[in-house]
């Protein structure tokens, strides 16, 4: 009887591996960097990775111009959070390691730290919206 259950247990964790890429990009770069792949499929399949980026990035640009109002837009930073990670990493070292003392977190909240997150008005606080709006055309 537990011969049985371990063989399906570990069908079950056999089927769950794997799965290809769903977007051009991720597709380009898994060939990219798969060793079974010759050179020339690699650097073909590298050369199309930005291109698709590219083409993802243009259009929640084209989301952003024509959901996002135009007054919001103008406050919002279009830098991607690797861009903005410097303020959040600095946050994130004092929050581990002086935020037991009794002042740090009151001071905290006077400085308004929450707005040092890599997210705060930035545009990708729009790519779920962008992302539910590509998905809704399947569901409707």
């Amino acid at each position: 009887m537990a011969t049985k259950r371990k063989a399906a247990k570990k069908a079950r964790q056999t089927r769950k591996r794997g799965g290809s890429p769903r977007t051009a990009s991720h597709r380009a770069v898994a060939v990219a960097t798969s060793p079974r792949r010759s050179v020339k499929e690699r650097t073909a399949a590298a050369a199309k990775a930005p291109l698709a980026v590219c083409e993802s990035e243009q259009d929640f640009q084209e989301f952003l111009v024509s959901e996002v109002p135009e007054a919001i837009r103008r406050r919002l930073d279009p830098r991607p959070p690797t861009g903005r990670i410097a303020n959040h990493r600095k946050l994130a070292y004092i929050r581990t390691q002086y935020s037991h003392l009794p002042l740090v977190a009151p001071l905290l909240d006077v400085l308004q730290a929450d707005r040092w997150h890599k997210i705060w008005n930035s545009t990708r606080l729009y790519q779920f919206h962008w992302g539910l709006s590509k998905l809704r055309v399947r569901y409707t």
